[in-house]
């Protein structure tokens, strides 16, 4: 298996999961 691929992959996905939390919780903060 292309064990770096995957990682990659993975990290991608993980920090674009992160990047939407942080501007949801940055987007809350605006509107309150």
């Amino acid at each position: 298996m292309m064990e770096g691929v995957v990682t990659l992959r993975d990290i991608g996905e993980s920090n674009h999961l992160a990047f939407r939390q942080i501007t949801s919780i940055q987007s809350q903060k605006l509107y309150r």
